[in-house]
């Protein structure tokens, strides 16, 4: 459940007890759990480190408040997601851009002599269809005719 704010399972096994016990030594974590003391104090370790425990002078943990240890973590990762979506933005926008570029190359059509160019329409001029055209679509249509 918390493992999207960088806890093990362990981690999370020991901060959810110490959140029911209020406070408790590392041996005592350790028997009630089932675990090995040394995986105890290794996830203390980490959620002292994580600021969601304390440790006290007589060896014994406690934690934060939970709405406000979490809610440090959840608004941490909140940053960090936004982080990325901005970093997913300019990655995207670049992306778009590389293609985009090599796309243009595919797009253009080059033609050669004059006869591929149809010509240019003068202003009041009745528009015919280019003469090519009308013959390449002739074409097409004796061939889909069969003939």
């Amino acid at each position: 459940m918390l493992a999207a704010l960088g806890l093990s399972p362990e981690d999370e096994a020991v901060y959810g007890l110490l959140v029911r016990r209020a406070q408790a030594g590392p041996d005592e974590l350790a028997a009630a759990l089932r675990m090995p003391t040394a995986a105890v104090e290794a996830a203390l370790s980490h959620l002292l480190a994580c600021g969601l425990v304390k440790s006290g002078s007589d060896g014994a943990f406690s934690v934060a408040p939970p709405a406000v240890a979490l809610g440090a973590l959840v608004s941490e990762q909140r940053n960090a997601l936004r982080s990325a979506e901005l970093a997913l933005v300019m990655l995207a926008e670049e992306y778009r851009g590389a293609v985009a570029g090599r796309t243009i190359d595919e797009l253009i059509e080059v033609v050669t002599g004059v006869g591929a160019v149809p010509p240019p329409v003068r202003p009041g001029a009745a528009r015919r269809p280019y003469r090519g055209a009308r013959l390449r679509h002739t074409a097409l249509h004796r061939r889909a005719a069969g003939q």
